[in-house]
């Protein structure tokens, strides 16, 4: 190991710690911790392999950092898959062990997918600066697909009854792990005809004949719907992936290769004689005769005559004789039923208000269901019980079983539950109160694992919100009016945060990460500090992967890790309405070209009826932890139902962090249109302010707040308010929003500067800018509320309605409002972002033609 020491490159002393490395670090502050505090912290961090501290000198080992990887020699349609499979990704750090065996991993994926020729080398090199890059050059070799089977032996089953058992779609990819599912699956079906011995095995070499996809298209569309929907389900990625290559693929002929499974068979089949069986089918008889044989090493007819007896006995015949003759593999088994003995049925101690079915006849399943429904019964009226037991009286002489149901200690009594919460946060205790409400005092009583359930449950949440020392405890007491639950639950003290450690892999300057990382140190541990931070962070749009987690020690250290995006990309959107037709929304962006955290934007939007250019800058931390800015020139064209205008312009933007709920910010906007046949300019300051916060604890729901003040010159001045208000629910399978908006404007103000509703983002039952008067609307306001539900994973559904008017100053904007429906689905999809809606207008008579729709789909290059 001191060697290792030897390649420490680089070292970093601030405050009470200096820090060694073996690799080129990330960008991060770890130095500003103490020596005893790094070492717990930086055990959190991924791309930290060891930590060891001595003194005030503390050396960290680090994981590779994989910069570059390059897959060569793999076809168009494998190697998506492998790139999903091995999941690597640049600028994230990998253990060498990781990287050093990609490709025994790759070998093993690709010989499970058919490829059964298939090797794969990979050379990896570790720079002295601890960057990887990994060199993977494959041969996959012939594809092998699966044709079916060649059977050999004594078969056990027809050929056709194991191809639908078995569900495997004919010319899927050959894997031997599908093979093994075969034998076994042959096995079973062996086992089930009942056969002292039998063995399956795999028997080389294998018959392998050209076949093309086509033919197997064909033969499991004979076999059944299934299995040609699950044959296409297997190609349909090849074919929208790569259209000509994957049309060419179906039709050229491939390995088919079809296994051969020898079945070999020791003893015969059981033949079976059975008379006198009446009360139970001979079907049901031989089936469990059958299931008797193959779970018994050895096969004797005495143990065979218990089984039966005791089958019998089960459903309440006890006078049972049975009788069985054994010649080699051919039983003759004869049955003296009798008659079926009744049942009776008592309670001690007597419970009035039970009411049992009325069961004329005795069985083991009716029994076990008396006792289940006399425990119910206890349950839900809150007797207390030991426990429940049986005793089972047969008297021959009547043909009857008595069968008596004890309660053991059986009592009622009250249970009463007090609570003694010792808790000065004020949403914490809400939320215990709302948490005990939900606690059962019977299960608490009767249920061991309930109770610790409940108090663990407890225990968390006291020390998820940074309780010192939390303390829950129960107690009994035993009263003359009944039991007494005493909660005692208190949190002495909040921990403090200590010193907020970001470990960030990027181009971005350690200054800037500064000025975004707020430190929390000192103060009380609060969750929605983290909440906050978390979404400021996402909001600069510079970070590909990002977590807020915390450390937990003598105080609670919030850990913020990330990597940075690549410094190009292309995103966006495209989609199709009912208004507009086809759209296209996309944005090349520059990501921190200069490391100052700043971006660079060239957005292009177009349809049928407007188009957008717009080239814009922003820095969400403007040499500051407190100030941002940015810079927007724009040039557009949009035809818009009471009017068509070209402009172009710029705008300049100076913004306040206020703090992380909340943003003040100044826009000058310099427009020059040209409407129609007139032109002009307009100059507009807008003041703007935007608040945000979590709700409850944990993160519940989500407010957030904005306002703009917009002074504008335009043959005179004119003025302009928006104002609105957002709520959001989550719930693990629910989620729920409330949007309200509302807006003012001068009537003198030009007509690009009025209100209109209608179209996707309002009231979508309407079409685009539909719902306005003539010249636009002075006043207007919004109501819109959605709720979505998890369907078939990735998707969910929603569905949700739209309340608003737009109209002109001195009308009643609630007078005859507009209202909509509308539903959809939505997911993330391996494609991107989907969401489709359909809406309804809620007004006259309802036809196909008042249906709009929207489908839209997100990219990401």
């Amino acid at each position: 190991m001191p060697l290792l020491f030897l390649f420490f490159l680089l070292s970093f002393t601030a405050g009470a710690t200096e820090v060694k490395y073996n690799y080129i670090p990330a960008k991060n502050n770890l130095s500003v911790l103490k020596p005893k505090e790094l070492e717990f912290v930086a055990k959190e961090i991924c791309g930290i392999k060891a930590v060891r501290c001595k003194e005030n000198i503390c050396q960290i080992e680090l994981f590779p950092l994989l910069v570059d990887y390059s897959l060569e020699g793999f076809s168009v349609f494998s190697l998506p898959k492998i790139e999903k499979y091995l999941g690597l990704k640049t600028f994230y750090r990998y253990s060498e062990q990781r990287l050093s065996s990609i490709a025994e991993n790759i070998t093993f994926f690709l010989k499970n997918r058919g490829y059964l020729d298939a090797s794969v080398k990979s050379t990896l090199f570790v720079s002295k600066k601890g960057f990887a890059k990994l060199k993977i050059h494959g041969k996959e070799g012939d594809l092998y697909l699966w044709g079916g089977f060649d059977f050999e032996g004594n078969k056990c089953f027809s050929q056709k009854n194991f191809y639908r058992v078995y569900q495997k779609p004919f010319g899927s990819p050959f894997s031997y792990i599908d093979l093994y599912n075969a034998l076994d699956l042959a096995q079973e079906l062996c086992r089930k005809k009942s056969l002292y011995k039998s063995f399956v095995y795999y028997k080389e070499p294998p018959r392998v004949e050209k076949k093309s996809l086509i033919h197997f298209a064909w033969k499991n569309l004979r076999e059944g719907p299934f299995l040609f929907i699950n044959f296409l389900s297997s190609y349909i990625d090849i074919l929208v992936e790569n259209p000509v290559a994957g049309v060419k693929f179906l039709f050229s002929k491939q390995n088919a290769v079809y296994p051969k499974l020898v079945i070999q068979t020791e003893g015969k089949a059981l033949k079976l004689e059975i008379k006198g069986a009446k009360r139970i089918p001979k079907k049901v008889l031989v089936e469990k005769i059958k299931k008797f044989a193959r779970s018994s090493p050895f096969f004797s007819t005495l143990k065979l005559q218990n089984f039966l007896l005791e089958l019998y006995r089960s459903k309440g015949f006890f006078d049972i004789k049975i009788e069985i003759l054994r010649k080699e593999n051919f039983l003759k088994i004869k049955i003296s039923e009798g008659k079926r003995y009744k049942l009776e049925v008592r309670i001690n101690p007597n419970l009035k208000n039970l009411k049992l079915p009325k069961e004329k006849f005795y069985s083991r399943e009716v029994e076990k269901k008396l006792v289940k429904l006399v425990e119910n019964y206890l349950r839900k009226e809150k007797y207390l019980y030991e426990g429940v037991k049986v005793y089972r009286e047969i008297d021959k002489k009547g043909r009857k079983v008595v069968l008596t149901i004890f309660a053991i200690n059986l009592r009622k009594v009250a249970i009463i539950q007090t609570f003694h919460i010792a808790v000065k946060n004020k949403n914490l205790k809400e939320f215990l109160e709302e948490k005990l409400e939900e606690v059962d005092p019977y299960r608490v009583v009767t249920e061991k694992n309930y109770r610790k359930e409940v108090q663990d449950s407890l225990n968390n949440l006291l020390v998820a919100f940074g309780c010192d020392s939390p303390e829950v405890s129960l107690k009994r007491e035993e009263t003359e009016k009944g039991i007494k639950l005493v909660w005692n639950i208190s949190c002495p003290s909040v921990k403090r945060f200590g010193k907020t450690v970001f470990w960030v892999e990027g181009r971005i300057k350690q200054r800037e990460l500064e000025y975004m990382i707020k430190n929390f140190e000192g103060k009380r541990f609060n969750r929605k500090y983290l909440t906050l931070l978390e979404k400021r962070l996402r909001e600069t749009d510079l970070f590909e992967s990002l977590s807020v987690k915390t450390v937990r020690g003598e105080k609670i250290y919030p850990l913020v890790e990330g990597v940075e995006k690549k410094p190009l990309s292309l995103e966006g959107l495209v989609g199709f309405s009912s208004d507009e037709g086809l759209m296209l929304d996309t944005s090349f962006k520059v990501r921190d070209p200069f490391g100052w955290g700043s971006v660079f934007t060239f957005r292009y939007k177009l349809s049928q009826k407007r188009n957008l250019y717009e080239l814009s800058y922003l820095d969400n931390y403007l040499f500051s932890a407190r100030f941002f800015g940015g810079l927007n020139l724009f040039k557009r064209y949009e035809e818009h139902r009471d009017y068509t205008i070209t402009s172009k312009g710029f705008s300049v933007t100076a913004g306040y962090h206020l703090n992380l709920y909340a943003d003040l910010a100044l826009t000058l906007v310099s427009n020059h249109y040209n409407l129609e046949e007139e032109k002009g300019k307009v100059y507009k300051f807008i003041s703007s302010a935007e608040v945000y916060y979590p709700l409850s604890f944990p993160q519940r729901g989500l407010f957030s707040a904005f306002l703009s003040l917009s002074v504008a010159t335009h043959k005179g001045n004119y003025t302009k308010a928006v104002g609105g208000l957002n709520f959001a629910l989550f719930r693990p399978n629910f989620y729920g929003s409330l949007k309200f908006s509302a807006g003012v404007v001068s009537p003198k103000a030009p007509v690009f500067e009025k209100f209109y509703l209608g179209g996707i983002k309002n009231l979508k039952g309407y079409s685009y800018e539909g719902v306005a008067p003539a010249g636009g609307g002075d006043i207007f306001w919004y109501l819109g509320t959605e709720a979505g539900f998890p369907a078939v994973k990735p998707l969910y559904l929603f569905a949700g309605f739209d309340l608003g008017n737009s109209v002109k100053r001195g009308e009643n904007p609630f007078r005859e409002f507009k209202k909509d429906i509308f539903a959809g689905v939505g997911g993330v999809t391996t494609v991107g972002p989907i969401r489709f809606v359909v809406a309804l207008p809620l007004e006259g008579k309802i036809t196909v033609g008042n249906f709009k729709y929207l489908f839209l789909i997100g990219f990401n290059f």
